[in-house]
């Protein structure tokens, strides 16, 4: 009864044979330290120790919606935080007579910590983002900028 030897292929293995084809004969840096890893003979770069891998990529990622959505909640974020600390050193060491409202401050210290979590959870959804079809990044690109700007125009709208 003949087997297929493909069944009983070790995989790493074969990963391993394979990364070593390809890096033989070509100038390749490391990606992690930049090391050349022409001739290679294992899976380990020699300057750094990590692991190596052959795999696929793509050449165009398509980020152009994360970006934007990154920017427009980051925006929001600097906004805040910025103005927030040249409230507080205003009050503290500025001039006489400066006392921003409590709803200015709140507004400030709510956007930057609205525009803070939004950043940290944009960035976590960077992957399931890139799943989604291109309309729908898109829209949520839109809403990222929408949170970012909320909070610095209400403030802008209760400067006295």
């Amino acid at each position: 009864m003949p087997t297929d030897l493909a069944e009983h292929a070790d995989p790493a293995a074969d990963n391993d044979a394979m990364l070593t084809r390809f890096i033989a004969s070509r100038d390749t840096p490391c990606p992690v330290c930049g090391y050349n890893l022409r001739s290679l003979l294992g899976n380990r770069c020699p300057e750094c120790g990590r692991r190596l891998v052959l795999a696929v990529g793509t050449t165009e990622p398509r980020l152009a919606a994360f970006i934007a959505g990154l920017v427009g909640l980051s925006s929001g974020l600097g906004f805040s935080a910025l103005l927030l600390i040249y409230v507080l050193f205003e009050a503290m060491f500025g001039r006489r007579g400066f006392s921003p409202s409590l709803l200015e401050i709140t507004l400030l210290l709510v956007g930057a910590a609205v525009g803070a979590g939004g950043v940290a959870i944009w960035v976590r959804m960077r992957k399931r983002l890139g799943r989604v079809r291109e309309a729908a990044k898109w829209g949520w690109a839109g809403a990222a900028w929408l949170i970012g700007i909320t909070f610095p125009v209400l403030f802008l709208l209760t400067v006295r």
